[in-house]
């Protein structure tokens, strides 16, 4: 199903999402045919709409990581008809475990204890707690797969430490995560293709 992003996902989630944020996140799932995504932070349920969309299409399934996602959430994954390709995990990163996400995952999987295909970080925007979701849920991102941190050029303090975040993890990956794209803008979306892993997770 191809959406509007303006009419479908933008004016329905408080501006959380700009649209070349949108068009970036939508287009780095679609290139890789992600099916199994998991997003942490969910809130309104912006980036729920465009990946669970990427789901269905794929037949595969979203699994969201949040705390106390808001009604709104709810409203918009009843809206565009997500229920079934859906799966909140209610609770904070890094305590939802991998094994709770892997049993939510759906074949076929190349590799079991590497099931996701998107990783789409936009939870808790402190430096150390980017640095965690990733470090946490990184292994379990197939080689290929992508990484992807939402408001990293925001223009108040999130912004700032979401780069701080990126500039840390790439001191030691940078020789396992390849630039897929990036926007700065209001929010700011940057995304890593995954190309290797580091010896301690095999």
């Amino acid at each position: 199903m191809e959406l509007d992003f303006t009419e479908d996902v933008l004016r329905h989630c408080g501006g959380r999402l700009t649209i070349h944020d949108a068009q970036l996140l939508n287009e780095s799932a679609r290139a890789i045919k992600a099916r199994n995504i998991l997003e942490i932070g969910s809130m309104d349920g912006c980036s729920t709409m465009i990946l669970g969309n990427i789901v269905r299409d794929f037949e595969g399934r979203l699994q969201c990581i949040e705390p106390a996602p808001k009604q709104k959430w709810r409203w918009n994954v009843d809206r565009l008809g997500l229920q079934d390709f859906v799966t909140m995990h209610f609770g904070g990163a890094p305590w939802v475990g991998h094994d709770k996400i892997i049993q939510h995952c759906l074949p076929p999987i190349e590799k079991k204890d590497q099931p996701l295909d998107y990783l789409f970080i936009d939870g808790d925007h402190r430096t150390r707690w980017a640095i965690v979701d990733y470090h946490y849920y990184m292994p379990f991102v197939r080689i290929g797969g992508r990484i992807g941190f939402h408001d990293w050029w925001d223009r108040k303090d999130a912004g700032k430490w979401v780069r701080e975040a990126v500039e840390i993890i790439l001191r030691d990956d940078e020789p396992l995560l390849k630039k897929v794209g990036e926007t700065q803008n209001a929010r700011g979306y940057i995304v890593f293709e995954k190309t290797g892993d580091h010896n301690r997770y095999r």
